[in-house]
């Protein structure tokens, strides 16, 4: 009985840390000399199999906001920043049956600081 109570302890405590660590979100840094700046967004192909059918278009968001709906055969995007920090970047497959869960990732836009305290010696 001890040694199952140990056994279920160390099974539960390696999923929970397996847990916090599937649940980091993956964050792409972007460094860019000056806004606003494009670089494009790619993706892998849908899934089409026996239960999941060919997707008709994507829609890509910035920060929640559509910026491109575009036919299944294209599988990137440009998108513009014209903000530093934190966006978010979604891509939803749609069929004639509705949409896929949106897959996103994390971007962070940064640019070099400006030069300071200007003087002629």
């Amino acid at each position: 009985m001890k040694y199952r109570l140990t056994l279920l302890a160390l099974v539960a405590g390696v999923l929970a840390a397996c847990a916090l660590v599937t649940h980091r979100p993956f964050v792409v840094t972007i460094h860019a000399q000056s806004l606003p700046v494009t670089k494009a967004l790619a993706w892998d192909a849908s899934v089409v199999d026996a239960t999941h059918s060919a997707p008709l278009t994507y829609d890509v968001r910035l920060d929640g906001v559509l910026v491109a709906t575009v036919p299944a055969g294209t599988l990137s995007q440009n998108i513009t920043y014209t903000t530093v920090g934190a966006h978010s970047l979604s891509v939803t497959a749609i069929n004639t049956w509705g949409n896929s869960p949106a897959t996103t990732l994390a971007v962070n836009v940064s640019v070099p600081n400006p030069a300071s305290n200007l003087r002629v010696p």
